[in-house]
């Protein structure tokens, strides 16, 4: 079409990760076509990241110019992923996918992850899920974590989080956390701002409760 271009056959380098595909751009810069490759190599995707990551993934991206709106479909699957965070993490059997609609407008985001084992230190994992929806300025976040900490005996842990967040604005609604017989239960809603390069915890009301008793924060 007249102002736009259409490529074929592309073999894309995006910082060390290697996709394939093709892809059309229309006289008003919106994308369509498909990117994707096998078992590629996700360092240099945590270097741009800047997370340190070790493993390799197949993923799959769709562009869509559908009524004049850009929208972007990602899936990612990977058997094993190791990055170092504050400690090492490893995940297992792990899947990631995101839409995004009106990439360019109002922008609107739902995106699923889950990771069917792995582990930290001596924690091991059994599920982690994690999920996010809405318009960019106003998403809504929940999270899983069910696994076991192996100490002299094996401990259960599991956490369950629910937040919303806007910007530069983090809501908890939702925080229950478990180890063994110790709970940590987010008695109402705590709000964390991220301003002026500050974070700021406020509203914090959470119950305790372990072997050694009850307390409250």
């Amino acid at each position: 079409e007249e102002g736009g271009a259409r490529f074929e056959a592309i073999e894309a380098n995006l910082f060390g990760a290697e996709l394939d595909g093709s892809l059309a751009i229309s006289d008003e810069g919106l994308a369509s076509g498909k990117l994707g490759g096998k078992r590629v190599a996700l360092s240099p995707i945590g270097t741009l990241a800047g997370i340190p990551l070790e493993g390799r993934a197949d993923i799959e991206i769709e562009l869509d110019a559908a009524d004049g709106k850009q929208s972007i479909h990602a899936l990612l699957s990977s058997r094993k992923i190791d990055m170092e965070l504050t400690d090492r993490i490893t995940l297992d059997r792990v899947v990631a996918e995101a839409k995004v609609s009106d990439a360019l407008g109002d922008g609107a985001l739902e995106a699923y992850f889950s990771a069917e084992g792995g582990g930290s230190g001596n924690t091991r994992f059994t599920q982690i899920e994690a999920s996010a929806k809405g318009p960019f300025d106003k998403l809504a976040i929940s999270a899983g974590i069910h696994g076991e900490r192996l100490t002299v005996e094996t401990q259960p842990v599991a956490l369950k989080l629910d937040a919303l967040y806007e910007a530069s604005r983090l809501t908890l609604q939702t925080f229950d956390a478990n180890v063994g017989d110790a709970e940590a239960t987010l008695a109402a809603p705590a709000t964390i701002e991220m301003t002026g390069g500050m974070t700021r915890l406020k509203s914090l009301d959470a119950a305790f409760t372990g072997p050694q008793g009850a307390g409250r924060l």
